[in-house]
């Protein structure tokens, strides 16, 4: 699976412009997304699953109604896309996630994936950032693909 992985990056790495687009010797691929906002791509080899992960925003996680907003994203994002936040007290990082299958060996599909998770993250990041109150909008809590992609978000490898 790790090789069909690789076909799948480099086929997806040709398209964009990033010629060899492949996971490091410990199974990771860091992109760098804008300024502060950066994402892991890490195959699960127990699982043969990737792992995509970014801090969208580092903050204390303790104001009862962004716990309520996230909490409730969490609902949306998990059902209808597989991610999730995951919150870290201790370090006062908000995490986006999702666990991806390579099942279907299309480099299509996982280039999709990707931007998708490049756009909630981006816009999850942006929200977060900002001074404006943090409430739920059901119908906007995952962002469409089309607002960031590779070429928008200037991505690095």
């Amino acid at each position: 699976m790790r090789q069909l992985l690789d076909e799948l990056l480099n086929e997806i790495g040709r398209r964009i412009g990033l010629d060899g687009l492949s996971l490091n010797e410990d199974n990771t691929l860091l992109l760098g997304l804008e300024k502060e906002l950066f994402m892991t791509v890490q195959w699960r080899e127990d699982t043969q699953t990737l792992l995509f992960n970014a801090v969208v925003n580092t903050q204390p996680c303790d104001d009862p109604a962004k716990l309520k907003a996230l909490m409730q994203t969490n609902c949306v994002l998990t059902l209808g896309h597989g991610m999730s936040f995951n919150l870290d007290p201790a370090s006062d990082r908000i995490n986006l996630s999702q666990v991806v299958d390579i099942a279907d060996k299309s480099s299509f599909t996982l280039q999709e994936k990707l931007e998708q998770f490049i756009s909630t993250s981006a816009s999850w990041h942006e929200r977060l950032s900002s001074s404006a109150p943090l409430e739920m909008d059901w119908q906007h809590s995952a962002p469409a693909t089309t607002e960031h992609s590779f070429e928008t978000l200037g991505m690095r490898v």
